[in-house]
């Protein structure tokens, strides 16, 4: 798991990675320990993870960070924004970019920087839950969706 302590920025919610902590290794974990199919829930978040940037020119994932992000307008809380929030900045023409290693994006603007899900990133995990038979998913949590749409 992610912590905002971490000095560099990271994908909270990757669904594959170049270090293995991410959604396929997990899973498959729990496949090699003996756990069912029929029982595995993937979560997905609605809800950002942010740090501030060490270098506004080093956006990607793992780039040096020296804390994490300014509180969001609502959530009011360091390092953690609220999906809505997320759009809100992209409609004020923050940059977002999809990592095609985690299969998530992030979007930054400034020293500002958030890792996030989208309904890319959530269909790819949906995939993902179906071509592996697995239970199904759940949403952490949905008062921090985008309740525009």
């Amino acid at each position: 798991m992610l912590s905002l302590r971490q000095k560099f920025t990271g994908s909270h919610t990757a669904l594959a990675s170049r270090d293995g902590i991410d959604v396929q290794s997990s899973i498959a974990y729990w496949l090699t320990q003996g756990a069912p199919r029929n029982k595995i829930v993937v979560g997905v978040a609605t809800h950002a993870r942010g740090w501030t940037l060490a270098n506004p020119s080093r956006t990607g994932i793992g780039a040096p960070a020296t804390d994490a992000s300014r509180p969001g307008p609502y959530t009011q809380e360091a390092g953690l924004l609220a999906y809505y929030e997320v759009v809100e900045y992209q409609e004020a023409n923050f940059h977002t970019v999809f990592d095609n290693v985690s299969m998530t994006p992030y979007t930054y603007y400034g020293n500002q920087w958030f890792s996030h899900e989208s309904p890319r990133s959530m269909q790819l995990k949906a995939d993902f839950i179906a071509e592996q038979g697995l239970a199904g998913a759940m949403v952490w949590s949905i008062d921090q969706d985008d309740y525009r749409q």
